[in-house]
């Protein structure tokens, strides 16, 4: 109808200290996304991050165990993840602005979310420019805990090697792409893509 709708609060819940500590670092996330990454390509994804975490808060207050409310959680940080950093400045070439662009993943898979080709659509057309062409793309894929088991390892550089070929297929040059791996529990469920410069690669 027009107005806005905030995400619902968590102090309106009935929940135990554990969650109610998690779904408040969650919302206070989402409020800041939805100030300072209200960008076009990322409409849909703010959009369901917030109906993601109010299922998610409801779910939690009524549920026995993590399990019941495991897919809204899932899909309020897929969401998160997807969303597209704005960049100071990013006009033209792009030539002293840094643009931060998350590529999110189902979780636990190597399966890109619907949502991750717009970022991978604006990386490969700003490698693609003629006036950008001494920029490279450092790309981070980050394992899924602080003490990375065999798996979070492989599926890290299996989710490097997807938005490697996906950009490679939309026509960018493989050596400008250099792949790394970090430790963030937090962003295990995206690559981060970041421009260099060539003054500061």
């Amino acid at each position: 109808k027009g107005s806005i709708v905030v995400p619902s609060k968590v102090s309106s819940f009935d929940l135990d200290p554990t969650r109610a500590a998690e779904l408040t670092k969650a919302r206070g996330e989402l409020i800041t996304a939805l100030k300072e990454q209200v960008l076009p390509e990322n409409q849909q994804a703010l959009a369901k991050a917030q109906v993601s975490f109010d299922c998610w808060l409801e779910r939690a207050e009524e549920a026995d165990t993590d399990e019941h409310f495991a897919q809204c959680k899932n899909e309020f940080e897929s969401s998160m993840a997807s969303l597209t950093m704005p960049a100071a400045g990013v006009e033209g070439s792009m030539a002293e602005a840094t643009a931060m662009f998350g590529v999110a993943f189902m979780p636990n898979t190597a399966t890109l979310e619907t949502s991750s080709w717009n970022a991978i659509d604006a990386v490969a057309q700003f490698l693609k420019d003629p006036q950008n062409a001494g920029y490279a793309a450092n790309m981070t894929g980050f394992t899924a805990a602080t003490s990375p088991s065999e798996f979070s390892n492989g599926l890290v550089n299996q989710r490097l090697t997807v938005v490697r070929d996906a950009l490679v297929a939309k026509g960018v040059d493989v050596t400008r792409l250099k792949p790394f791996m970090a430790q963030a529990s937090a962003q295990n469920a995206k690559v981060e893509i970041t421009f260099v410069s060539p003054s500061t690669m």
